[in-house]
């Protein structure tokens, strides 16, 4: 098992160095190394999946492939370092094929969100310091997002979930998307115009 990496400036690079390390396992045919991989990984890569299509199967799905892909193509990984952004790119890339394949199912800021009753959603942040309303309040306002969300097409939906969901530099969303840093900002731009527009009715009232 990798060991649990102490606080510090340089915490940042050892995990690096320790995903790094996975990595060549996991290219060497290391059983054990794929499963860590697949642990520290399937739920940040499940929650931008799930995010992209808004339907929970689909996105296991789709996670599953996106781990089928990425282990059956380490090697084309040229920094081992890099892996989690690497495997980002792998999700965006296939949900954006997906979209291609199909249209994808929007859901008005009006009607039920895409989650069927008792489904689980992915991982989202406790305010156990608010109070009932407040709470409820920030639920109301989650809710009227994810389905702010799937109003925007792919691509602009995958910068604003890499970007604050994933917390991702511009320079690294470029990096998983294959454009420029220019077309990132102009993306991510516009994206935030449509989202605060999408939401404009709701924040007023």
């Amino acid at each position: 098992m990798i060991r649990q990496l102490p606080p510090g400036k340089d915490c940042a690079e050892q995990a690096g160095v320790a995903i790094a390390a996975l990595v060549g396992r996991a290219r060497a045919g290391d059983a054990e190394a794929l499963r860590l991989l697949y642990e520290q990984h399937q739920r940040a890569v499940y929650n931008l999946v799930y995010r992209m299509v808004g339907r929970r199967e689909e996105a296991v799905d789709l996670t599953a492939e996106v781990f089928l892909r990425a282990f059956q193509n380490l090697r084309r990984l040229k920094t081992e370092a890099a892996f989690a952004a690497w495997l980002r790119r792998v999700a965006v890339n296939l949900c954006l094929d997906q979209a291609k394949r199909k249209s994808l199912p929007t859901v008005p800021l009006g009607e039920t969100g895409p989650e069927e009753e008792g489904e689980r959603r992915p991982t989202e942040p406790s305010h156990p310091g608010r109070g009932p309303e407040e709470r409820l309040l920030a639920e109301e306002l989650g809710e009227r997002v994810r389905k702010a969300l799937a109003l925007l097409s792919p691509v602009h939906r995958a910068v604003i979930l890499l970007h604050h969901l994933d917390g991702r530099e511009v320079r690294e969303i470029a990096a998983i998307m294959g454009c420029s840093e220019g077309t990132v900002k102009s993306r991510l731009g516009r994206a935030r115009e449509n989202l605060r527009r999408l939401l404009e009715e709701y924040v007023k009232g």
